[in-house]
């Protein structure tokens, strides 16, 4: 019996010293993958001190893309480090976001990611190298000079800059747009929205509303419509349009400067439109009549726009973007605080006019 006890003495004592040999094992054994882990920052403990953090340099997993040699970690320096600059080093946790028919050529400069992005932390979200709009227009100046006496397109300077439009790695766009232009454009466009340009508070219409009427203007409805009056990120002219165009109702006329005010029209339109001689040709607008057996010509274009003290904008007629009135003619149109009304009637060889200002009149082409 006191044999059997013993024999139990010796087992226990045994197995209490293999268990404490083991976790002694555990233990150091843990405390050896905690010091390799924490190596690298013990000399490069700034790499964790940004405000964002990358996940790999937080978690001190260095390796994912630096491949340190024996000389490194013993002599320490820059030398003995192999580091895996590439995309293909950010894809092994990243999806690869150059797969676009079009990529931002960041992408295909020697480091790509780490041309805009710090590896291990930035004081910037998305660990930007600096903030957004800064970082862009290291590469890109979207803004002409001169926009600061015309226009600047709000969306391009708000915190958010560039990326209201452009995908910053590739897209299926041209100029690396997340969508089309016009889907785009009435992303915001699709409501009432009240800018300011210096001092002055101006309220944008609804544009998709107008874009829905029965007559649009042929370039608005195309895919990048927007583009041919727009400067989609800053003018030197108001309203980010991309030529001369009166700015308010009323110009001062003067027939040697019409056709430069106008400049903005005349990109797609005829300049003979304003011509005091005309032929068939130069604009349906006009009356014709017979005199000593001659046609002659009155062109109501000119008429209206320069014949007269004061020269008036196309916009009290047309709208630039849509009507419900054919020649996308406004049905009103503000004058002060009054709104005349206009109706129009058209004709197969001409077109009657009211307005609530004068009596209805008509025009006829005799050809």
């Amino acid at each position: 019996m006191d044999s059997f006890k013993g024999n139990n003495r010796l087992l226990i004592c045994c197995t209490l010293v293999f268990v404490f040999s083991t976790a002694g094992w555990v233990t150091v054994d843990r405390a050896v993958a905690a010091e390799d882990t924490v190596s690298c920052t013990e000399c490069h403990e700034d790499k964790q001190n940004a405000k964002f953090v990358h996940y790999p340099a937080a978690e001190g997993e260095c390796t994912v893309c630096h491949e340190p040699e024996p000389v490194h970690l013993e002599e320490g320096g820059p030398g003995g480090m192999k580091t895996d600059r590439t995309a293909s080093a950010c894809y092994q946790c990243h999806d690869n976001r150059a797969a676009g028919s079009t990529v931002h050529t960041a992408l295909e400069m020697e480091g790509e990611c780490i041309q805009c992005h710090n590896p291990h932390g930035s004081s910037v979200e998305k660990f930007l190298v600096k903030p957004l709009n800064n970082l862009c227009q290291e590469c890109h100046d979207p803004v002409p000079a001169e926009a600061a006496s015309g226009s600047q397109h709000l969306p391009v300077t708000d915190d958010k800059g560039c990326l209201n439009c452009h995908d910053p790695h590739s897209s299926n766009q041209a100029a690396l747009l997340t969508s089309s232009p016009k889907t785009l454009c009435l992303g915001c466009h699709d409501r009432e929205i009240t800018t300011q340009e210096g001092d002055e508070i101006e309220s944008v219409k609804n544009i998709k509303e107008k874009l829905d009427m029965p007559n649009v203007h042929e370039p608005a409805s195309e895919d990048d419509g927007c583009l041919t009056c727009h400067a989609p990120h800053g003018s030197q002219y108001k309203k980010l349009l991309t030529a001369s165009f009166p700015e308010k109702n009323y110009y001062k006329s003067g027939t040697d400067t019409d056709k430069n005010i106008f400049e903005l029209c005349f990109t797609c339109h005829d300049e003979a439109m304003l011509n005091k001689d005309i032929s068939a040709a130069d604009t349906g607008f006009r009356n014709d009549t017979v005199q000593n057996g001659t046609v002659v010509r009155n062109n109501l274009h000119r008429f209206h726009v320069v014949n007269v003290v004061e020269g008036r904008n196309c916009n009290i007629c047309h709208d630039p973007h849509g009507a419900s009135q054919p020649h996308i003619l406004n049905s009103k149109w503000t004058m002060k605080t009054y709104e005349p009304t206009l109706l129009f009637e058209s004709r197969p060889d001409g077109g009657e006019c009211l307005k609530s200002c004068h009596r209805p009149k008509h025009y006829q082409r005799l050809d």
